[in-house]
């Protein structure tokens, strides 16, 4: 389950969304898949659960990038180039919240960007028990 403080950080930056985006903002959801990880919607992720050597997936640098500039979107200042470097320490952020939340093993994280908004998916797994926690972020202008 997320903490009180990860849930407190997720609503700050809606509020903050919100703010920027009157008719629109930040949304979220999360969802605990009990012994499903095998569920898992991100196909590197599910492949990785599989594998005899049992692969562990790592959110990359590359990974935290697109998840600050989707924060960096949410807050008004939409780039298809590098975020900020407050926008990649929000996405960092909510990562050590989540990895002390959860303590999960492997994570992917999938990022849609359209015309006037993005999605986030970040999908994690506990192996000692099988489980899928998804967070599922989005913003939009409307």
């Amino acid at each position: 389950m997320l903490s009180s403080r990860t849930l407190g950080f997720l609503e700050g930056l809606a509020k903050a969304s919100s703010a920027v985006y009157t008719e629109g903002g930040l949304l979220f959801t999360f969802k605990v898949c009990y012994q499903q990880a095998q569920s898992c919607s991100i196909s590197s992720l599910r492949n990785s659960l599989v594998t005899p050597d049992q692969q562990r997936l790592e959110l990359t640098e590359k990974d935290i990038q697109e998840l600050g500039r989707f924060f960096q979107g949410s807050l008004g200042q939409y780039t298809k180039e590098t975020p900020s470097q407050d926008a990649q320490e929000i996405a960092l952020s909510l990562v050590e919240r989540l990895r002390h939340d959860i303590q999960f093993d492997s994570a992917s994280l999938v990022v849609e960007d359209d015309a006037y908004g993005m999605t986030v998916k970040l999908e994690m797994v506990q192996r000692p028990n099988n489980s899928l926690y998804s967070l599922e972020i989005w913003w939009s202008v409307d």
